[in-house]
C-alpha cells in the first residue's frame, strides 16, 4: 500500500542491516546460504523480505540437536527465569509461555527423547506457576513455511502461526468471554 516510488526504492535497496545479517549467519549450519537471494516484499502483516520460495535445505538435513538429546535445565537458566517470573508477579503481570516456531523435522516424530524434552519444558514452567499454551506440535510447521533457519518463518508461516497462537491465547485476552 506504499506509493509506487517508495516501493521501487525499497525494491532496489539493500540495507546494511540485511547485509550484516547475511554475513553473520553465513557460518550458522542451520542457515541455507541460498536464501539470501532475496527480494523485498512488504505484505499486509509487515514482513519485508522473502526467500523467493527457496526451501532451506539445512532444515531438512539437520534436526536440532537440542531437541534430540536429553534436555537439562541448568541452575543458571532456572534462576534467570525464576527472577523474571517473580518480578512479573510482583508487578501484577501474568506470564504465559508459548512454544517457539519450529520446523517439524521427521526425526522428532515419535522420538521418545523429544517427547520427554517437551515434558521437561512444560514441567519447568509449571514449577514457576506459568501456564504453557498449546502443544509443542502446534508450533511446528513444514519446511515450506520457514525463511532461513529452524525458527524464522516466512510470510505464509507467520500467517499460520499467528492464527494458531491467537486461538491458543484467546482464553487470556482481555474482554474475551473465556478470559480468566
Amino acid at each position: 500500500k506504499l506509493p509506487w516510488k517508495d516501493r521501487q526504492a525499497l525494491a532496489l535497496s539493500v540495507p546494511f542491516s540485511h547485509l550484516r545479517l547475511a554475513l553473520e549467519t553465513s557460518f550458522n549450519p542451520y542457515v541455507d546460504a541460498s536464501v539470501y537471494g532475496c527480494y523485498w516484499l512488504i505484505d499486509e502483516r509487515g514482513n519485508i523480505r522473502s526467500n523467493k520460495g527457496a526451501i532451506p535445505q539445512a532444515l531438512v538435513k539437520n534436526p536440532l540437536g537440542s531437541l534430540t538429546q536429553e534436555l537439562e535445565i541448568t541452575n543458571d537458566v532456572r534462576e534467570i527465569f525464576s527472577d523474571f517470573v517473580l518480578g512479573c508477579f510482583e508487578r501484577d503481570i501474568r506470564v504465559i509461555a508459548s512454544w517457539p516456531n519450529l520446523y517439524s523435522h521427521p526425526a522428532y516424530a515419535g522420538n521418545p527423547i523429544v517427547v520427554e524434552n517437551f515434558r521437561v519444558i512444560r514441567e519447568f514452567w509449571k514449577t514457576l506457576e506459568v501456564q504453557v499454551v498449546g502443544k509443542a506440535e502446534d508450533a511446528m510447521l513444514g519446511v515450506e513455511f520457514f525463511h532461513d533457519t529452524t525458527y524464522h518463518l516466512n510470510a505464509k508461516g507467520v500467517a499460520i502461526r499467528t492464527d494458531r497462537l491467537i486461538e491458543e491465547l484467546r482464553p487470556w485476552l482481555v474482554g474475551s468471554k473465556s478470559a480468566n
